[in-house]
């Protein structure tokens, strides 16, 4: 997979290294669901922790050689190509923890954190 510096701890990652992979999608209900679906639903981005404790088998600048599946290697080509980001978060060795998270959109992150919305300002 190809990750540039940036979203790969900063381009230190070698061989050996245990990283979870992250995931970044830019959900555009109109684009995903059929018309006439749940009204509720609306465009924002949703992040997800999709593997873990994934070894880094070599590494050739920005590209990666990771081991898995063959169904999860078409599953990363699909994510890949859908222009959203992908992240590689490094293990501590030993780390064997399973993060137990459900996933990031606005609402979780928002609930969490009570970020203050800004009120439209008429000067």
């Amino acid at each position: 997979i190809s990750v540039q510096d940036d979203k790969a701890v900063g381009g230190v990652l070698q061989p050996g290294d245990l990283v979870d992979i992250l995931y970044t999608l830019q959900f555009d209900p109109l684009k995903y669901l059929r018309p006439g679906g749940n009204p509720d639903r609306t465009a924002d981005f949703s992040a997800k922790i999709l593997l873990q404790s994934v070894p880094i088998l070599a590494r050739t600048a920005a590209v990666y050689t990771i081991r898995t599946d063959v169904e999860t290697a078409e599953r990363l080509a699909y994510l890949t190509a859908s222009g959203s980001n992908i992240q590689l978060l490094l293990r501590a060795p030993g780390d064997q923890r399973a993060p137990s998270t459900t996933g990031a959109t606005f609402q979780n992150v928002f609930d969490q954190y009570k970020f203050k919305i800004p009120e439209r300002f008429a000067p």
